[in-house]
């Protein structure tokens, strides 16, 4: 391995406390093809409890089959919008 890219990954590493969860998704990882320690580390990671995202991905999609996906925090301004549309009755899906 080069010494560029070790320094890159050591870089990404210190960058993002979620490296390895990063890493999974850049992978095309699957939730249910992950560890226990992988899936609650997911879970932290977009910020919902392991056992509400289970309970919806079980409910919606009829198992845990669910590609793992980048989630981006809303910015202040799409937080707002978010809050006005739900207010509003409607729910962005």
């Amino acid at each position: 391995m080069s010494i560029d890219r070790r320094l890159r990954l050591l870089e990404a590493k210190r960058s993002s406390p979620y490296a390895d969860i990063e890493k999974l998704i850049e992978q095309h990882r699957l939730y249910d093809e992950i560890t226990d320690e992988q899936r609650a580390r997911y879970c932290e990671y977009v910020g919902i409890p392991q056992d509400v995202f289970e309970e919806i991905d079980l409910a919606v999609l009829g198992d845990l089959h669910t590609s793992l996906r980048k989630f981006d925090p809303p910015t202040p301004e799409e937080l707002n919008e978010i809050l006005v549309e739900a207010k509003a009755g409607k729910f962005r899906v």
